[in-house]
């Protein structure tokens, strides 16, 4: 097939690094390597081998942008980051284990008001609270798989509750107004075209469209862009939103937590890179296989519309206030070369970033042109190449070490069975 044939190409041709024929620095290097606050950063605290344990960033007019903490082996410890549009106010904060599982997360809407937050158990996801205007819906997890889900609404009246139950691929939904039974739906374990969700808590609902039969369509389409440097770390251009509303959203420079909400992959990435000191590697693409998608009758859509005016609170609380207008699938991936405690010196940096290249380059193409020198200017600073895709077991990103666990992890994303990537949804008033 298509997807088997053309991805490992573009995987062969994802690096394209040149090796640099340049000889080794002098045995005496008088590059300072150290870390000092600057203009823009302040160093707190250190550990005894110089790497930072706190730090802040701050902006050009003095606010800061970051706050952090690293263990003694690099691993962050704790995070706050702050956003600076459309006003300035904390964005996120993630905590984590000294072996990088995560603790809690918490994340702010533009109000700097707390959104969403996060608990996890043995490093898996454990509770998920969504917090809106309209009500909270605690997401609850077993062993890191989503149990169920339920909606409370601020004025204790409206209810729902989702039932997963992962060996029959199945859900079940019930809604309750007013502690009557309004609903009460089988559906697919995940969202097929028709079915509904809360837009606000990200709660999968109903599906009016019982008896629909979606189309499918094929794709077939596969993209792959090099690794290379970059200033900023930014997952949506490689992984899309899962649930992806219809409304505009731009992440631009900011981290696209409005994603991360129901996008495991996007979740992972974001807490265990919540910043770059100075640049990061990126690359990455993605395969579309076909999406499902329908047209209902207009006399379907003309009875719904009739229920969703007749009583737009009653048809929101069993059907959500979208309803997802196609399914995609296939598979994405982004690979993420990331170093934390780069020393403050330029020229130390640039030669720290060139020994890294080369690293990500012999694991790509397994070959071995690291110097003695490249491998002590490694040894000063804490370097991860992490491998991420939409398969279940990549989705909380797999540290490559070699050439052949990178092939190993490209040959189970490619042979693995077609996930489904995003779902896009409607708003209901275009019915």
């Amino acid at each position: 097939m298509f997807k088997h044939l053309s991805l490992p190409l573009a995987f062969a041709a994802l690096f394209t690094f040149a090796s640099c024929d340049k000889k080794d620095d002098d045995p005496v290097d008088k590059t300072d390597y150290s870390i000092e606050s600057t203009e823009y950063f302040e160093l707190i605290s250190q550990h005894d081998n110089g790497w930072v344990k706190e730090g802040r960033k701050f902006d050009y007019d003095g606010k800061v942008l970051r706050e952090y903490e690293y263990y003694d082996n690099g691993n962050i410890k704790w995070a706050k980051v702050y956003k600076t549009y459309p006003s300035y106010q904390p964005h996120f904060e993630v905590s984590r284990s000294e072996d990088n599982k995560p603790l809690w997360s918490k994340y702010y809407d533009n109000e700097g008001e707390l959104w969403f937050e996060i608990k996890y158990e043995g490093g898996l996801l454990k509770e998920k609270k969504v917090y809106s205007e309209e009500g909270v819906a605690y997401h609850n997890y077993l062993n890191g798989e989503l149990s169920s889900i339920d909606f409370n609404s601020v004025d204790n009246k409206k209810f729902a509750k989702v039932e997963y139950n992962a060996n029959t691929q199945s859900r079940k939904v019930i809604a309750y107004l007013n502690l009557e039974k309004v609903l009460e739906q089988e559906l697919p374990y995940m969202e097929q075209p028709g079915a509904g969700a809360y837009m606000h808590t990200d709660v999968p609902v109903g599906n009016p469209f019982t008896q629909l039969t979606p189309n499918s369509y094929t794709i077939r389409e596969a993209f792959s862009s090099s690794i290379n440097w970059e200033h900023r770390l930014k997952p949506a251009e490689w992984i899309k939103p899962l649930r992806y509303h219809d409304d505009y959203y731009y992440p631009g420079y900011e981290h696209p937590i409005k994603y991360a909400v129901s996008t495991d992959v996007m979740r992972n990435i974001i807490e265990q890179y919540p910043f770059e000191e100075n640049g990061v590697m990126v690359g990455g693409g993605y395969y579309k296989d076909n999406y499902k998608a329908f047209s209902s009758t207009i006399e379907v859509r003309s009875n719904l519309r009739e229920e969703y005016e007749a009583n737009p609170e009653l048809y929101i609380l069993k059907y959500g206030d979208e309803y997802a207008e196609k399914v995609y699938y296939g598979y994405e991936y982004i690979l993420i070369g990331a170093a934390r405690n780069i020393p403050t010196n330029s020229v130390a940096a640039e030669k720290v970033k060139e020994a890294i290249k080369k690293y990500v380059y012999n694991i790509q193409n397994g070959s071995s042109s690291l110097s003695e020198a490249d491998k002590n200017l490694l040894d000063k600073v804490w370097v991860e190449l992490k491998f991420f895709s939409t398969v279940p077991a990549h989705k909380q990103g797999v540290v490559v070490s070699s050439h052949e666990q990178l092939e190993s992890l490209i040959e189970e994303l490619t042979s693995a069975e077609d996930e489904v990537i995003q779902v896009a949804f409607r708003k209901v008033e275009y019915l």
